[in-house]
């Protein structure tokens, strides 16, 4: 509606800054909760390995970059319990692209306090457009874009796309579209599954953490029309594993498998033309965001054992208080001594 008269050349220089800028402000606020005591050492990381993967999303002007910045926004606000925030993130992202969605249905089985406030968003969402065109081309654009939904979902079945069936189907194994529909509903209830079992038992940053990069691996491998740019959605949770590897548990094998599959899905396409030029080059992506899956799954049952300490509000306030008098000491007068009698 509001680009109509605009060239694509503009428009993709407009999703250029849009993408980066989201993207970007979403990985500094997600490392934030990433590190302990707020500092920046994971936003180096998460950055390094989300700069090559999303370059080539951010150049062909695709709006994967500003759902991930979205969504890692929604994790923030989510672990500050800033509902309506959240919640804000959640549909302007849904109004970039439907992608979005997996994220919000998620945040809203988990989160009751949310619910509320996204059928009123789901309402304004879908009347704003109103104002701005007429009545009928608006409602005429709606059911356009179902049916081209439908027809875009039947075509990711179809032929092969850089997803989990994707990547079944080229190496010969074809999955009939209801298995898949029953094999997507099962995987969106695992996620939900699984972050319901760590609310009560993990922090409520590692569990804003795990919100994100489980909900967007499901997102990557199951859905029917994921392409090879689109798991720059996946690249920051794959720096933030590979941070916590070097960092937090020093295992440099976790740090190079991480980092294997980060540099074999950025390579992708260039590798699957020569290594198998007769297939549809789809299939290199979601084997390794298999892989990374795999690595998250190892560390996240490391973190189950070992939970990462996290300071109380009491100790918090007596490291302040200490500071506080360490200062005041620091800077009281020294009395003078005193003369012997």
């Amino acid at each position: 509606f509001f680009f109509k008269q605009k060239t694509a050349y503009e428009i993709r220089n407009c999703d250029w800054s849009s993408d980066v800028c989201s993207s970007d402000l979403g990985i500094h606020r997600l490392a934030k909760l990433a590190t302990p005591g707020g500092g920046g050492s994971e936003f180096g990381w998460m950055t390094m390995v989300a700069i090559p993967l999303g370059f080539s999303a951010a150049r062909n002007g695709q709006a994967q970059l500003i759902v991930a910045g979205l969504a890692m926004l929604t994790a923030e606000a989510v672990c500050r319990r800033q509902w309506n925030r959240a919640a804000a993130w959640l549909w302007i992202g849904l109004a970039f692209k439907p992608v979005m969605l997996p994220f919000l249905l998620v945040a809203a089985a988990l989160h009751a306090p949310l619910r509320g406030r996204l059928a009123l968003g789901g309402v304004l969402f879908a009347m704003f457009p109103y104002l701005g065109q007429s009545g009928g081309y608006v409602t005429s654009q709606y059911v356009a874009f179902g049916e081209s939904f439908q027809r875009t979902t039947e075509l990711g079945v179809a032929r092969p796309y850089a997803q989990v069936f994707g990547l079944l189907q080229v190496w010969g194994m074809a999955v009939p579209a209801t298995v898949q529909t029953v094999v997507r509903l099962a995987a969106g209830l695992g996620v939900v599954g699984l972050l319901w079992f760590l609310r009560q038992r993990l922090p409520r940053e590692r569990q804003a953490l795990c919100y994100f990069v489980f909900t967007a691996a499901c997102l990557q491998l199951f859905n029917p029309r994921s392409e090879n740019n689109g798991y720059a959605i996946l690249a920051p949770a794959m720096g933030w594993l590979l941070g916590e590897a070097l960092g937090r548990w020093r295992d440099r094998r976790l740090a190079w498998g991480v980092g294997l599959a980060a540099l074999l899905t950025l390579l992708g396409y260039e590798l699957q033309v020569r290594i198998a030029p007769e297939v549809r080059p789809i299939w290199l992506a979601p084997l390794m965001g298999l892989v990374y899956c795999g690595l998250q799954g190892i560390a996240l049952v490391r973190e189950l054992r070992e939970p990462l300490p996290a300071p109380t509000a009491q100790e918090l306030l007596q490291t302040w208080a200490t500071r506080g008098g360490d200062s005041a000491v620091a800077e009281s007068p020294v009395p003078p001594p005193v003369p012997a009698s």
